[in-house]
C-alpha cells in the first residue's frame, strides 16, 4: 500500500477585514489520512462570501465561466414547502462581486419539479444553455413538484430540457429527446469539433407505456448534439435488451450515474452503474467496450445516486476515476482515485476517525489537465465541512474550505454565512455544508459555489436553510508547507 501520512489540521484563512474580528483558538484533531502524491496545504483565501439563492431551501448548484468572463449559476430550489422546486439562474460581470437577481428557468406551467442542472457553452455561437431532466408529464393531472429519491447521479424517470439563459432574457424552453418521463441519468460534454454532445440512458418507449421505468431497466444509452439552440439527430451508443413478452419487464441491466467524455479521437468513454446479477457494479467504457471497475456489496444501502463515481482525465491522458467504495468492506470511509484501463487504484482520502464520516464528494473537470474534487466530512451530531483536493502536473493538494474543520469538534465554530464570519455559534445550532460546484476561469483558477445549511433544533422541532453561497477563489498558498511532520505509516 502507498505511503501514508496524517493531516493535522485544516482552516480557512480569514480575510484581512475579518482577522482583527476573530482570535484564533485551533485545536487540531486529526482524522484524515491522505495517500502517496497528495501534498498537504494548510490555508485556502476566499475573495467573496456571497447568498445567491433567496428562499433558504437550496440544493444542488452548477457554475460557469464563459468565454467573455461572465460568471454563470443554475441552481435548484424550491419558494416554500410543498410548492416546485424550480431551476433558478442567477449571474456576475464583474467577477462575481455581484449577482443578479435569480430567475425560475425550468418553469414551464407544467408544475413539475426538476432535478440537478448543468450549463455548457456553445464553442462556435458562444451561447450558453441551461439543461435539466424534469418530473413529471407535461399534461398531467398531478404535477411532480419534488422527488426525494434523486441526486447528481439520476435515479427517477424524467424528461431532459434546455434553454439558453446567457441573453437579456432566457430563450424557448426545449425537449431533448422523445417521449417524456423515460430518462433515467445524463451529462453534457463537447465533441472534438466542439459541438455541445448531450449522452443519456432511458428506457424504452415499449417499457415506459407498461410503467417499467426504474433505472435498472434504463439500458439505452442515446446521443444528441446541439447546434444554434436546436437538437440534432439522436444516435444509439447501446441496444436496448428487448422484454421476453410484450408488456412485460425487460432485463435489469440498465445504467445510472452516467459520466464521461469525448477523447480526442471521438471516442465517447464514459463511467457508469449498471445492474449485475442483481447488485450494482461500476462500468467503464471505452468506446468499444465495458468493463466492470467495481462491484458493490448486494447488501449496499447508501445512495450512490448522491455521490456518483466520476471520469476526469490528467494533463497526459490518463484517466482518474473517482469512486466513494462501500465503507462497510472496509477499515474507513475512503475516496479512490482508479485508472480505469489499468486498474491502478490511489487512496485519495481515507477518514479514520471514529463517528466521522464522508457524507458525500464532487469532481470537475478543469483546463489542462487540473481536476478538483471537494468533500464533505463531519460527525452525525455535528456540522459537515467542505474540503477540496486539487490535482495539477501529477501532484494532488488538499485544502480546508470552512473554518470548522480546524477544530476538533465540529460544532460550536464560526463558518462563512452572507459574507458575514460568526463568532460562537448557538448551542442549538450547527451547520453542514452539503454541495460544491467549480468553474474555471481563463486562467484556470477555481470559483466556487458552496450549498450551506444551517439547522436549529429544539426540543422535537427541527428547521434547515439551505443556501447556495458564492464563496469566490480558493487560493493556493505561494509557499506550500508540503506534509505535516509526524508519525508515517
Amino acid at each position: 500500500m502507498d505511503d501514508i501520512f496524517q493531516l493535522s489540521s485544516f482552516y480557512l484563512e480569514l480575510k484581512p477585514e475579518q482577522a482583527n474580528r476573530y482570535m484564533r483558538k485551533n485545536t487540531p484533531k486529526t482524522f484524515l489520512l491522505l495517500i502517496s502524491l497528495l501534498v498537504f496545504s494548510s490555508s485556502v483565501v476566499f475573495s467573496q462570501d456571497i447568498t445567491l439563492s433567496q428562499f433558504k431551501r437550496a440544493t444542488y448548484s452548477d457554475l460557469l465561466i464563459d468565454s467573455a468572463g461572465i460568471y454563470h449559476a443554475v441552481f435548484l430550489e424550491s419558494p416554500a414547502i410543498g410548492k416546485t422546486r424550480f431551476v433558478y439562474y442567477s449571474r456576475s460581470t464583474n467577477g462575481g462581486r455581484s449577482w443578479s437577481k435569480p430567475v425560475t428557468v425550468s418553469n414551464d406551467e407544467s408544475g413539475n419539479g426538476a432535478a440537478q442542472p448543468k450549463l455548457i457553452q456553445d464553442k462556435a455561437s458562444g451561447e450558453v444553455y441551461a439543461i435539466w431532466k424534469r418530473f413529471g408529464l407535461t399534461d398531467a393531472r398531478y404535477p411532480i413538484q419534488d422527488v426525494i429519491l434523486e441526486g447528481p447521479g439520476g435515479y427517477n424517470a424524467g424528461t431532459l430540457f434546455f434553454r439558453s439563459v446567457g441573453g437579456s432574457a432566457p430563450g424557448e424552453i426545449l425537449k431533448i429527446g422523445e417521449k417524456e418521463e423515460t430518462v433515467i441519468s445524463w451529462f453534457v460534454t463537447h465533441d472534438p469539433a466542439g459541438n455541445i454532445t448531450v449522452v443519456w440512458s432511458q428506457v424504452t418507449d415499449e417499457s415506459a407505456l407498461s410503467n417499467w421505468k426504474a433505472w435498472f431497466y434504463a439500458d439505452w444509452i442515446r446521443t444528441a448534439k446541439i447546434r444554434g439552440g436546436a437538437v440534432g439527430n439522436i444516435t444509439s451508443v447501446t441496444r436496448p435488451n428487448p422484454a421476453p413478452y410484450k408488456g412485460g419487464a425487460p432485463p435489469d441491466v440498465g445504467f445510472m450515474n452516467l459520466h464521461g467524455y469525448f477523447s480526442p479521437s471521438g471516442a465517447l468513454k464514459f463511467v457508469a452503474e449498471r445492474m449485475q446479477n442483481r447488485g450494482q457494479v461500476v462500468v467503464y467504457s471505452d468506446g468499444k467496450t465495458i468493463k466492470k471497475i467495481y462491484e458493490y456489496p448486494k447488501s449496499t444501502t447508501f445512495n450512490t445516486f448522491n455521490n456518483p463515481p466520476r471520469l476526469l482525465v490528467d494533463e497526459n491522458g490518463t484517466e482518474h476515476l473517482i469512486l466513494k467504495p462501500d465503507s462497510s468492506t472496509l477499515e474507513a470511509e475512503e475516496l479512490w482515485d482508479i485508472d480505469p484501463v489499468t486498474g491502478k487504484k490511489r487512496v485519495l482520502i481515507a477518514i479514520d476517525q471514529e463517528g466521522f464520516s464522508l457524507d458525500g464528494f464532487q469532481a470537475y473537470q478543469g483546463p489542462d489537465g487540473k481536476m478538483t474534487v471537494t468533500f464533505q466530512a463531519g460527525k452525525p451530531s455535528g456540522s459537515s465541512e467542505s474540503f477540496f483536493c486539487s490535482y495539477r502536473d501529477g501532484v494532488w493538494r488538499s485544502f480546508g474550505m470552512s473554518k470548522n474543520s480546524a477544530m476538533g469538534s465540529f460544532t460550536y465554530r464560526e463558518f462563512p454565512f452572507n459574507g458575514v464570519y460568526r463568532p460562537t455559534l448557538a448551542t442549538l445550532t450547527k451547520y453542514d455544508t452539503t454541495f460544491v460546484s467549480v468553474a474555471h476561469d481563463k486562467s484556470g483558477a477555481r470559483k466556487m459555489l458552496m450549498t450551506l445549511s444551517e439547522y436549529f433544533t429544539a426540543g422535537s422541532f427541527s428547521t434547515s436553510s439551505p443556501s447556495v453561497i458564492y464563496i469566490g477563489a480558493p487560493e493556493e498558498p505561494k509557499n506550500n508547507a508540503g506534509p505535516p511532520k509526524g508519525k508515517r505509516n
